[in-house]
């Protein structure tokens, strides 16, 4: 199993960034994305430590749970959608509000087969 642990675990300022976890990987601490069209993507990877869920002032940053199980205690800010989506089974601790982009659009979406407890 590989984690990343850290108050910053993972963090980029510059632009579009896309973070992909996948299984068997895990992560531990906040993740916070700033400028730029961002995603965050949980493939079947551990998300039960991330702190914060950040997306960054940007546009079009989304968050994707794809054929992910467990707890999200994180705070989520700065998504325009959040996705759970394939076998995903997520409970969210903390309130999922995408927020309003520019180009007017937010989301919060449940794909065949994901499903969310709150």
């Amino acid at each position: 199993m590989s984690t990343v642990s850290a108050t910053n675990a993972i963090f980029n300022d510059l632009g579009n960034s896309t973070v992909t976890v996948n299984s068997g990987a895990s992560v531990i601490g906040s993740i916070s994305l700033g400028g730029g069209g961002d995603a965050i993507v949980f493939d079947g990877g551990d998300f039960s430590g991330v702190t914060n869920f950040g997306g960054g002032n940007g546009a079009n940053d989304s968050l994707t749970f794809r054929d992910a199980t467990g707890t999200a205690s994180g705070t989520i800010n700065g998504m325009e959608s959040v996705t759970v989506e394939g076998t995903s089974d997520v409970t969210f601790t903390t309130a999922v509000t995408p927020v309003l982009n520019t180009v007017g659009s937010t989301s919060v979406t449940f794909n065949t087969g994901g499903s969310a407890d709150a």
